[in-house]
């Protein structure tokens, strides 16, 4: 029966149905073990009683060899022959006694031989068939051994046991030494003589140990049909008050709260569990209106719960979760007016080169969906890389950045990206290419609120700021997507990943001093990068000969650099500058 076949019976059905399998198990375990265990005691009794039979035929026989040969043999007149049966003044040895009585005394059931290899002449006819040679084998290495076998005579169910018979008194070694019938001489105590048989039928046992069997077998199926009879009998009526209780709880289930309750008032388990019924019937209704009740309350607080997440997610578009937590602030509503933190940080300023221009080209919602779908593109790269954006400036971006590393990976991976979109949406359907600049800075800075009580903003104010929006805006001056300043190049975890060159030393608005700049060749496109590259040491010698004050030799590098890569404007500007010098 399959499981939903049982699933789907009554809980009598279910008790009982298990009884079958259990009556057949055992029926089985009963067939398995009842007829060997009575053929194994069966065997046991016979090899018991021929063991018995041995015993007591040896206990005769040596009773017989003191008590009545010794003393008769006293006289000369009388002696011991195996053909003694017709002379008076004769009497039989030993071992034909106990064959004499063995042939006297034997009834159905137990018969006892006595043999060996080296039988009296006159009792050469008899032989040792298959058993009594095997027995005499196993005996003669194992004296004290007991060899048995199941056999079967006169159709009848038999076993044969032999055990050995050694030589224990002096007085036997001496007659089978000299006696004249004897056809083995040199006998000595403990030497194997022969071998006594005892053949048992087992025939009757064995029947009766087949009758009880089949007893126990029916007794088994009987008491199986018995324990499914009573079964019903006591089940079907629990069986029918279950059922009524089923209905009930069924209906409880189903919130109909003036159903009625059965077999409540009885004393017995299924009273006790219709009582029980009743008082969880006035439980569950009392819970489900108070379900109903907080439910109302819960879809309230939902709401006001979604309202707030909203409203939290409105609040990050403007404040940043990254500068919340630079000022140490779990929630902008912690944020107060003159709030501040100092950090060292990587500032990154970019914007879109000659947007004025472009946007011109554009109606006013045409320029909201270009910055938009431009600074949707860029956004995410500067949150990949740990980063965030501390402001939209038009088209720039300002983005902030722990370690110069992330900020130095997100300004290329930004180029790369802007890359892709020309290629795929802008030169594609015959529009010009965007181009942008990025400037890195890295130094200390103050983030903050300013503002007043009714108005605030979050801010960042230092020079490094001012610097890293000065840098940007050289790029194109140098015709150079990306520039970084030596304070962000010393400050790299490891500069050698990136392909980077000296470009100049400048003098910006706001500084005395001059300033490193260097050019981070990765962003570029394929072409242009290893057109760089390919001219990277001689450029390199030519940036080393201007700084030792051989501007001769500076010209000249910079000539061989810009004769291999004429778009090379860094090149261009270094050679006005040094043709303006010498003609100084």
């Amino acid at each position: 029966m399959s499981g939903a076949s049982l699933s789907r019976l009554s809980i009598v059905w279910k008790m009982l149905a298990p009884t079958p399998l259990v009556v057949l198990i055992s029926l089985v375990v009963v067939l398995l073990i009842v007829p060997p265990m009575v053929r194994t005691n069966v065997e046991a009794a016979a090899r018991d009683a021929a063991l018995e039979t041995i015993h007591q035929y040896k206990t005769v026989r040596g009773i017989y060899s003191r008590n009545v040969v010794r003393k008769v043999l006293a006289h000369p007149e009388f002696s011991a022959t195996v053909e003694h049966s017709d002379n008076i003044n004769e009497i039989p040895p030993p071992a034909t006694f106990i064959l004499d009585i063995s042939e006297a005394l034997s009834k159905e059931g137990i018969s006892l031989k006595f043999y060996s290899p080296f039988p009296f002449a006159n009792r050469a006819d008899r032989k040792m068939d298959a058993f009594g040679a095997k027995a005499w084998e196993l005996l003669s290495a194992n004296p004290e051994a007991v060899i048995s076998e199941e056999t079967s005579i006169d159709g009848h169910r038999a076993y044969r046991v032999a055990v050995g018979d050694v030589f224990r008194q002096q007085t036997c070694v001496d007659c089978h030494n000299y006696h004249p019938l004897s056809i083995k001489k040199g006998w000595k105590l403990g030497d194997l003589r022969g071998v006594f048989e005892v053949v048992v039928d087992v025939e009757r046992l064995l029947d009766t140990g087949d009758r009880v069997s089949r007893f126990v077998i029916l007794a088994f199926v009987a008491s199986g049909l018995l324990i499914v009879l009573v079964g019903v009998m006591i089940g079907r009526p629990i069986a029918h008050r279950l059922s009524e209780m089923r209905g009930a709880v069924q209906a409880v289930a189903d919130g109909r709260w003036d159903v009625d309750i059965p077999a409540s008032k009885s004393n017995d388990e299924i009273g006790a569990l219709g009582g029980a019924l009743e008082v969880f019937r006035e439980n569950a209704k009392r819970r489900v209106e108070l379900e109903e009740e907080q439910l109302d309350l819960y879809n309230q607080i939902k709401s006001q719960i979604v309202l707030l997440t909203d409203t939290n997610k409105s609040i990050e578009r403007f404040v940043p979760n990254t500068f919340l937590k630079l000022l140490n602030k779990e929630n902008v509503i912690d944020v107060e007016l003159g709030d501040y933190a100092l950090r060292d940080m990587s500032v990154l300023f970019t914007d879109i080169r000659d947007f004025t221009t472009l946007s011109e080209t554009m109606t006013p919602n045409d320029n909201f969906s270009f910055i938009n779908n431009y600074l949707g593109r860029m956004g995410p790269i500067i949150r990949d890389h740990k980063g965030f954006i501390d402001k939209y400036i038009g088209d720039a971006i300002m983005a902030l950045f722990d370690e110069p590393d992330n900020a130095l990976a997100a300004a290329v991976d930004m180029l790369q990206r802007l890359e892709r979109y020309n290629q795929e949406e802008r030169i594609r359907y015959g529009r010009d290419a965007i181009r942008i600049g990025i400037g890195i800075n890295t130094g200390s800075l103050m983030l903050g609120t300013i503002g007043e009580k009714d108005r605030m903003d979050g801010t960042v104010i230092s020079d490094a700021v001012n610097l890293a929006a000065r840098v940007e805006g050289l790029t194109k001056a140098y015709g150079v997507p990306l520039m970084i300043t030596d304070n962000t190049l010393n400050a790299l975890a490891d500069p050698g990943k990136y392909s980077i060159r000296p470009l100049d030393s400048v003098t910006v608005k706001g500084k005395s001093n001059q300033v490193a700049v260097f050019e981070v060749l990765d962003g570029l496109s394929d072409h242009d990068r290893a057109a760089k590259e390919a001219t990277l040491e001689t450029y390199l010698a030519a940036i080393a000969a201007l700084k030792s004050g051989h501007p001769v030799r500076a010209r000249r590098l910079f000539e061989e650099c810009l004769a291999a890569n004429p778009n090379d404007t860094p090149v261009r500007l270094h050679l006005s500058r040094l043709a303006v010098e010498v003609e100084a």
